[in-house]
């Protein structure tokens, strides 16, 4: 999943005895990639949505105290 040296380690031996085992790696490789970007980018846009609500809350608190004056 991470792919480091699983050519060598993995694919390269496997496919010596099954020549068509590509049909599993391949979309598994893609698969668990998107996934892992896709956490990451979860994380990002969770930080990002959590720091516009708490500056958008402040604004709306001063807009508020300075309409009460």
């Amino acid at each position: 999943m991470t792919l480091e040296s699983w050519s060598m380690g993995i694919v390269r031996p496997l496919m010596a005895t099954h020549p068509y085992a590509w049909l599993f790696f391949i979309p598994f490789i893609l698969i668990a990639t998107f996934t892992m970007l896709n956490l990451f980018i979860a994380i990002i846009v969770n930080s990002m949505q959590t720091m516009h609500d708490s500056t958008h809350k402040q604004e709306q608190a001063a807009i508020e105290d300075s309409g009460a004056q």
